[in-house]
């Protein structure tokens, strides 16, 4: 039997407010392609599909299409269990269209797949037995049919029950949530059989994972957090999604692998390849475990802090010589710029996502590395807006932000900023 995996696709997420779809679409291709190439007989989709909880209706229709063109009309099994970013009740929403290809799409570890009648025609997928977060399935061409414990991403609330309280070590709150994930894939590993290829999905942070800056700071490294060797044992193969880095989960039981995202999604992640990984596995042997690269998704460029010119230069390169990147420019000769410099960079190149300055010696003229309890919150204020948006805020801005500190209604803050107060706006109505 050959598995591919792969995880955390994030669908809808943006670049500093910059559409990807495109991107997006163009790995689904690739993806697809790569099942068909391979003859691939099982997909695992281990959450994360999706980068919010209520996803753009484009962002909806490409995954829809995705799992359709992957199940290939029942003859390839599929199954989906949602990550921390994806709404159960929506991901599981195209259920009555998948279940008809033998798609298998688990919101809540409390979901059951549906199962197909005995007698059911052999030429597609079937669902042979199942229950709360596990399945069999017989698949077309494969000798032998294939266990998964499939168990979506289980906080306390998807698990309905309060496991962790009034633990106030952090320490002591991760035991307690590893021990009862363990058990519940112990449970579930109780289905597993010698004549069975026997696999593991699941989306969480194990421990000794290496996130990156993309993954949204919810459970990792806090109290949502599974030991290795609480992970299935005796799978050929687990597989896991959260973490946007490709690796290897050591200590675990079974094998156990993060597939990554396929897309590079923020600066930290220009540092190594993406990939899915395929698995060939059979009763009784070890599974081979491979790595094939995405070449989908437009690269993150932060070339080295230059002076202003030469950053102008550089943007105007790659607008007209490399539309596969997204640019990232950090400056050294200011410790700002001009609303016109900024505008002429972004003009310069369409796809340039941030800008910063990092000039050492500038801010330490103007202070900007002063003692931070020494310094007033408008200054912080036009610090942080400096470092960020690459330019000075106006003063009106920063005025307001101040205002606000200061406690001060809606009226006043309006009147800070040299704006007209309600009363006086309503007035010129």
């Amino acid at each position: 039997m050959k598995i591919l995996h792969s995880s955390d696709w994030h669908f809808g997420k943006t670049i500093e407010g910059r559409d990807r779809m495109d991107e997006f679409a163009a790995f689904v291709d690739e993806f697809v392609a790569l099942a068909e190439e391979e003859e691939v007989d099982l997909v695992l989709l281990p959450g994360d599909l999706y980068d919010v909880a209520n996803p753009s209706a484009a962002a909806q229709r490409l995954l829809c299409e995705a799992i359709d063109r992957l199940a290939a009309g029942g003859s390839r099994g599929v199954i989906v269990t949602a990550g921390n970013h994806d709404s159960p009740d929506r991901l599981v929403a195209p259920l009555p269209l998948a279940t008809r290809q033998g798609v298998v799409i688990l919101g809540r570890p409390c979901d059951e797949p549906e199962l197909d009648p005995e007698g059911s025609p052999r030429d597609r997928v079937l669902r042979v037995a199942g229950g709360p977060s596990w399945v069999e399935l017989r698949i077309p061409g494969c000798p032998h049919p294939a266990v998964v414990a499939a168990l979506p991403y289980a906080s306390e609330g998807r698990l309905n029950e309060v496991f962790i309280e009034d633990i106030a070590e952090e320490g002591t709150a991760q035991a307690a949530y590893s021990k009862r994930v363990g058990g519940l894939y112990a449970q579930l590993a109780s289905h597993f059989r010698p004549d069975s290829v026997n696999l593991g999905m699941g989306h969480l942070f194990a421990r000794g994972g290496h996130p990156s800056d993309s993954e949204r700071e919810i459970q990792v490294g806090g109290a949502y957090t599974v030991y290795p060797e609480d992970l299935p044992a005796g799978a050929h193969y687990v597989a896991l999604g959260h973490l946007h880095r490709p690796q290897e989960v050591k200590g675990a039981p079974s094998p156990t692998w993060y597939a990554g995202s396929p897309l590079v999604l923020s600066t930290s992640e220009i540092a190594y390849a993406k990939s899915v990984v395929i698995v060939e596995a059979e009763p009784g042997e070890e599974a081979v475990i491979r790595h094939v690269k995405v070449l989908a998704g437009r690269r993150i460029e932060v070339p080295e802090p230059c002076p202003y010119a030469e950053a102008l230069a550089l943007a105007t390169d790659r607008e007209e010589q490399d539309a596969n990147v997204w640019l990232v420019l950090a400056i050294n000769d200011r410790l700002s710029l001009t609303a016109t410099e900024n505008h002429e960079l972004r003009r310069a190149c369409k796809r340039l996502v941030q800008i910063r300055c990092v000039s050492e010696a500038a801010a330490a003229e103007s202070g900007a590395v002063a003692d931070r309890g020494e310094r007033s919150a408008g200054e912080l204020f036009i610090d942080f807006f400096q470092h960020s948006k690459g330019a000075a805020p106006d003063e009106a801005l920063v005025q307001t932000f101040v205002a606000l500190l200061d406690g001060l209604d809606a009226s006043e803050v309006l009147s800070r900023a040299g704006q007209p107060k309600e009363s006086e706006s309503s007035c010129a109505r």
